[in-house]
């Protein structure tokens, strides 16, 4: 039987060390990581993981592997009985951020089986609900046509709308809508502009604002439970949020992750807008500047562009980012003389 060679072993090698990098670049030291691998081969790419993680963290991490073969949506066609082996969990998995890990090629078998888990856990009552979270308006509406979904969460905010007639339909449906990114990942200013103009909705059950201070849950609780009509203040302001941001900039979703290079891609466009807004320039500059890899080290080999589900041009605004900063740092210079 002729046999296709899908990667050799300097590609293979070269995987795992940037999966060793996104681990640790989400993750930082992984203190409460756990890697768990399915079995067959998800094991074997586990183990050959936790050894690149121990050499760069100094320590070991802990190890497990999962069993799925009854959950395989193909076991009735397989040769004899499915070979059911031994699920081995080292860890108390209690708070733990566990990393699953299996070899496929995108057949969506192994989802599948994972979804038929999930399905027998909620019918035992282990967990509650089920639901999805999409960022693209395609998969929004395939959402709507599954059965099992029982709240969607995508992006929606001033500037982002395309999702407002699947909304709509999510509330027809009787299924959950959350919305996030209420601000754009970070880009609107105004918080309680842009709660505000969600909340206005009445098909949005739940949106999730990030806040860092008791002030802010202040202002986006009283934002949120003022019940009056969007003025022509408040719609003009909204329109000028538009006109300023467009649509390219980052949502912080990190699909372009990771980078080729090691570039927190995400993170360089949030410092670097720091420095325009909210009034954290130098809070934006040390945190850039604290960055393992800048954004002038980009390669600009693509990768992650053709991962963004908004299809930024994140080779140009990167560059961008580089000359912003210089820029910031150029006045910081004048300024301290």
């Amino acid at each position: 039987m002729p046999t296709t060679l899908l990667l050799d072993k300097e590609e293979m090698t070269r995987i795992l060390e940037r999966l060793a990098c996104e681990v640790l670049e989400r993750h930082g030291q992984c203190e409460r990581v756990m890697l768990v691998g399915i079995e067959r081969r998800g094991a074997d790419l586990a183990r050959r993981l936790g050894a690149l993680m121990q050499q760069k963290l100094q320590r070991p991490l802990p190890l497990g592997t999962l069993d799925i073969n009854l959950y395989r949506d193909d076991w009735t066609s397989l040769e004899g009985k499915p070979h059911i082996g031994q699920s081995r969990i080292t860890a108390p998995v209690d708070n733990a951020e566990i990393i699953l890990i299996d070899d496929v090629l995108f057949s969506g078998r192994t989802i599948r089986a994972a979804l038929e888990a999930l399905l027998e856990a909620k019918a035992s009552g282990k967990i509650g609900h089920l639901g999805l979270t999409a960022h693209s308006v395609s998969v929004f509406e395939r959402a709507l046509e599954l059965d099992w979904v029982e709240t969607i969460m995508f992006p929606y905010n001033i500037v982002e709308s395309q999702g407002a007639d699947l909304i709509k339909r999510c509330a027809e449906r009787n299924i959950g809508f959350i919305a996030m990114k209420p601000l754009a990942g970070g880009a609107i200013e105004n918080a309680s502009l842009a709660l505000r103009y969600i909340c206005a909705n009445p098909d949005v059950g739940i949106v999730i604002p990030g806040m860092y201070s008791t002030r802010e849950v202040s202002e986006n609780l009283s934002a949120v439970q003022d019940e009056s009509p969007l003025t022509e203040e408040e719609q003009r302001k909204m329109q000028q949020v538009r006109d300023d941001l467009g649509t390219n900039f980052c949502r912080r979703c990190n699909y372009c992750a990771p980078c080729t290079v090691g570039i927190n891609i995400p993170s360089v466009f949030l410092f670097a807008g720091y420095l325009q807004r909210y009034d954290l320039g130098d809070w934006g500059k040390d945190r850039y500047d604290s960055l393992p890899a800048k954004a002038d080290a980009c390669v600009e080999c693509g990768e992650c562009e053709s991962r963004c589900p908004y299809h930024l041009p994140i080779r140009e605004m990167l560059k961008k980012c580089v000359q912003d900063i210089g820029d910031f740092a150029a006045r910081q210079g004048q300024a301290a003389k």
